[in-house]
């Protein structure tokens, strides 16, 4: 490939560069993954220079020269040699003009992109970026999103946002805490498919950054953001991996298991909750609140209270006035203070007049307030994490 007839460029399948020959001079690349760590003469063979990269600190062997290139959030800013001096700082502008290089340079410069001089723009792996422009020369490679409408512009640096976010390869916006950013398919078992992106720390492993839901879906956003929560932040490159040109596969059946089990674990602290409520305790009361809402567990509550009651009183098993009076106190007022306390004082307050040989009458009231409080707990918790308990 040429370029304004001054350079011409190789590359390998990945569509990372291998060779450049430029103002007279062959220089080829070897790459790990998505860093290139030396380069050679291609006339003579010879190595030119070696790269070690450390998260922010990229450190270059030249001969017996060392150096190491200091970083920041996004580029290489202070230059420093064996010794820890400091021997060249570089500036820039926001999206890349230079603003500014004191004692040594390097051609390391805008988000680390190698500048190449022959064209005066930057080459970001997998498209050449202009800093004058703050614009990429060609197209994104990968469509942008209707719900993510900055992608929809395929030219623009990292969503137009070049201090919050990188683009180490030209290909995707990335936190600039990673060394990279790539966008997996991630199935998940029972639900679908999702495009989302990962971060890469450089060391093989990463994390979903499942905020960034991009791409056609068969999973809901209001699903993947149920379960943002639950599946995995990080990985160390044990799931299964299977490169599929720019995007991989990660099965994640296990994850789902995971999340299913939580879901579970809630479902069964909620039901707890729901027995203890019933049975007269604040504290169940309080808890299952905590999940299904105060609102839904002061009406089950009352209503199991005021058929307890009515039930006694029918029967004649309440029937002086002051009990009477006392409950029918408890019941109008319990409105008007809305306190789950004072549920629980009522319900006590009618199983402490529940004679034995009513006991099997209460119990069943207590089951059908129990089965409404769980099957609000089952719904809850299944929209919670898009599942279905």
């Amino acid at each position: 490939m040429s370029v304004g007839g001054s350079g011409s460029y190789g590359y390998d399948s990945a569509n990372r560069r291998v060779k450049k020959v430029a103002a007279g001079v062959t220089t080829h690349y070897v790459w790990e993954g998505s860093e290139v760590i030396a380069e050679y003469d291609g006339t003579s063979g010879a190595l030119i220079s070696e790269y070690v990269n450390a998260g922010r600190v990229m450190i270059r062997e030249q001969g017996s020269a060392i150096r190491y290139y200091h970083s920041d959030r996004l580029s290489t800013r202070m230059i420093t040699d064996g010794t820890g001096t400091v021997v060249g700082t570089e500036d820039h502008l926001p999206f890349g003009e230079d603003g500014g290089v004191a004692g040594e340079s390097e051609k390391h410069r805008f988000t680390n992109y190698e500048r190449d001089t022959e064209s005066a723009t930057d080459y970001a792996v997998n498209r050449q970026y202009s800093n004058a422009a703050g614009r990429f020369m060609r197209p994104d490679p990968i469509a942008g999103a209707i719900n993510d409408p900055q992608s929809l512009n395929r030219y623009s640096y990292s969503l137009n946002d070049p201090v919050n976010l990188v683009d180490p390869v030209g290909l995707y916006h990335c936190p600039p805490q990673f060394a990279s950013c790539t966008r997996v398919t991630v199935f998940i078992q029972g639900v679908g498919f999702a495009t989302v992106t990962v971060g890469l720390d450089g060391m093989g492993g990463g994390t979903f950054l499942w905020g960034q839901v991009l791409g056609s879906l068969a999973v809901k956003h209001s699903i993947i953001e149920g379960l943002v929560r639950n599946l995995p932040t990080s990985f160390s490159l044990s799931p299964k991996l299977e490169p599929i040109g720019f995007m991989r596969v990660i099965d994640l059946d296990g994850v789902r298991r995971d999340i299913f089990e939580q879901a579970k674990k809630e479902l069964r602290a909620c039901e707890n909750a729901a027995i203890r409520a019933v049975g007269g305790s604040s504290k169940g009361a309080e808890a299952i609140a905590e999940y299904v809402g105060k609102a839904v567990v002061f009406k089950a509550l009352t209503e199991l209270g005021k058929l307890a009651a009515r039930k006694l009183i029918e029967k004649g098993v309440i029937s002086s006035t002051t009990q009477i009076g006392r409950l029918a106190g408890w019941a109008a007022r319990l409105s008007a203070i809305g306190s789950l306390t004072a549920v629980g004082v009522f319900l006590g307050a009618v199983y402490a007049l529940t004679p034995s040989n009513e006991q099997l009458h209460l119990e069943n009231l207590r089951y059908q307030a129990y089965k409404e409080l769980s099957n609000e707990c089952k719904r809850v918790i299944s929209e919670k994490y898009g599942i279905k308990l």
